[in-house]
């Protein structure tokens, strides 16, 4: 789906055009449900907190700005509900409450040899290793397509922050996978 595309859904949302906004839903359902789902490890809860995003979004859907990126927005919304579930109903210490925010999985697909296997296990672990804001922009790159204007966005950071952040994050990944190295 292009930009455009979205835009012209979002000009209709903004007019209360309510098949637009189901357009949208099924366009951005999963990959909003796999990053919530990525911070909270919980099923149920990241599918009613995804559509708590976009209730969310269809009620602002009046003061929507056309000149950012809606995706964004959507997916601002979606962490910020998120984080906000965290904070009002975990019941862990707080080291463990920042454990989980930044809990984040990795969904690659498993491949029969025994070497890709390997390098997908130590991905993950490479990844936990990663600080949080690191592996928060690798993920919303790698992992959700988004571009890193709309990843400064979502972390309400500078682009050049989420640059470097990606950088960090390739370079450390880069040093903790070397040993899969052709």
């Amino acid at each position: 789906m292009n930009d455009e595309r979205i835009d012209e859904i979002i000009v209709k949302i903004k007019q209360d055009d309510e098949n637009a906004f189901r357009e949208l839903f099924f366009i951005l359902h999963q990959p909003v449900y796999r990053f919530i789902y990525r911070m909270i490890n919980d099923s149920e809860i990241s599918k009613d907190l995804t559509q708590d995003t976009f209730i969310r979004f269809w009620n602002s859907r009046k003061i929507l700005d056309i000149s950012q990126s809606p995706t964004a927005y959507i997916y601002k919304i979606g962490k910020n509900l998120t984080l906000n579930h965290i904070q009002r109903n975990v019941k862990l210490s707080r080291l463990e409450d920042i454990k989980k925010v930044s809990d984040y999985s990795v969904n690659v697909h498993l491949y029969d040899e025994y070497d890709n296997k390997e390098l997908i296990k130590d991905l993950n672990n490479a990844l936990q290793l990663l600080p949080e804001r690191c592996r928060m922009v690798f993920v919303l790159s790698r992992f959700n397509e988004m571009k890193y204007t709309e990843i400064a966005e979502v972390m309400g950071t500078s682009l050049q922050t989420v640059k470097n952040q990606m950088n960090k994050a390739l370079g450390l990944l880069r040093k903790h996978l070397d040993v899969h190295k052709d």
